[in-house]
């Protein structure tokens, strides 16, 4: 998560647009200094020209225009890369703190120009790790399409929750109970629904799932199967039993993987999509 430090709205409504992350807002350095103490952020930015006073709160600190223009210097590494949309995206792991989460943030940040749908199939007491990742609010989540009456269309968004422009998510319940009563069959119909919506859909299917049924589903109807790797020799392993198309590591494993996976590392994250 970013923090914006700005008293001008005008500001805050262009960040909104090109941030590209979930962020908050300090409106004085008393404010900041305040919730640097509680979060830890990936980036500070500051609306000033002057950031000096700002570099006790982290070594993280950077002027807006710095910011702004690393963002289109990423961009320039990604803009002749062409996405077949609508693409439904699984990305899971052999084992936990992979780099699942950190490879969702990335794809967000290259995919401003796509109307992007996450969905958190993370199912755990408590929540999954993307709801703490944003920062998120209890409500709404996967839950709540059972609760809401209606259409398809009503009930679908009744679970979805906006990050920012042209980027939602659909978070995991924070109990296993809320969707005891989703079927596969009503998973088929979201997947559905959201491929007539969103450009590209990205699924985050934990290791091991409470709902073995519903992760099944996604997989079947995903058109790419993303599996993350550390590259341990244990992980190498347990790709034998796992069903994916593309494996990113940190570290080049393509020698590793053999010809059934197709290997790509986290410096060229975004080639899952070409």
């Amino acid at each position: 998560m970013l923090l914006l430090i700005t008293k001008n709205p005008q500001t805050v409504e262009v960040f909104s647009k090109t941030a590209g992350q979930v962020f908050e807002v300090a409106m004085s350095l008393e404010s900041a200094f305040l919730r640097v103490r509680k979060k830890n952020y990936s980036a500070i930015v500051v609306d000033e020209k002057d950031i000096s006073s700002y570099l006790f709160l982290s070594e993280k600190v950077m002027s807006l225009k710095t910011f702004l223009a690393r963002k289109e210097e990423k961009q320039k590494h990604i803009k002749n890369i062409e996405i077949k949309t609508p693409q439904t995206v699984a990305i899971t792991s052999v084992k936990g703190s992979a780099g699942k989460t950190e490879l969702i943030k990335r794809l967000v940040n290259i995919l401003l120009m796509y109307k992007v749908l996450i969905v958190d199939m993370n199912f755990y007491e408590g929540g999954g790790d993307l709801c703490f990742e944003f920062d998120l609010p209890v409500l709404p989540h996967l839950g709540c399409f059972l609760k809401q009456k209606g259409d398809l269309k009503e009930r679908f968004f009744a679970s979805v929750y906006s990050l920012y422009e042209n980027v939602d998510i659909i978070q995991s319940p924070p109990k296993l109970s809320l969707i005891q009563d989703l079927r596969k069959e009503d998973l088929e119909r979201i997947i559905s629904f959201a491929k007539e919506n969103y450009d590209v859909i990205i699924f985050e299917i934990p290791p091991v799932s409470k709902r073995e049924d519903l992760t099944e589903t996604v997989l079947k109807n995903c058109d790419k199967k993303v599996v993350v790797i550390t590259g341990f020799k244990v992980e190498l392993e347990r790709l034998k039993h796992i069903e994916a198309d593309i494996v990113v590591s940190q570290t080049d494993v393509s020698n590793l993987v053999g010809d059934r996976f197709r290997a790509v590392t986290f410096k060229n994250f975004y080639k899952i999509l070409e």
